[in-house]
């Protein structure tokens, strides 16, 4: 059997995390994905667990993205983090903190596919 891959989706809106896994599921179904809301609950789930992809959205609470990812940077600089933002103001901050690349929202199949091709060979 093969090994179980595990991402992680990080936004606020529910309906956001719901198209990105519904997209993940589709093209990998053998795929774990973890879901949270807010930076705080990501960079502590990744503190938790092991993930080959983090996607995450900038304007949370608590914790916003580029805060998060620049936590994740201090115990993990190998994990593939992409930032996802309809405000394209934050691909270069998010770049700047350790994202691995940046996808534009609304994001579309392709951007999502892409990015699963290069981590799950």
């Amino acid at each position: 059997m093969e090994n179980t891959k595990r991402v992680i989706v990080a936004d606020d809106k529910e309906e956001i995390r719901s198209i990105l896994v519904r997209i993940i599921m589709g093209y990998r179904p053998n795929i774990e994905i973890d879901q949270v809301s807010d930076g705080e609950d990501l960079v502590n789930k990744i503190r938790e667990n092991g993930y080959c992809v983090v996607f995450t959205d900038n304007s949370m609470l608590k914790v916003n993205g580029i805060e998060a990812i620049r936590q994740i940077r201090g115990f993990n600089k190998e994990i593939p983090i992409y930032m996802m933002s309809g405000d394209f103001l934050v691909e270069h901050d998010a770049l700047a903190s350790g994202a691995n690349g940046y996808i534009a929202k609304p994001f579309n199949l392709n951007d999502i596919k892409t990015v699963l091709e290069r981590h799950f060979r």
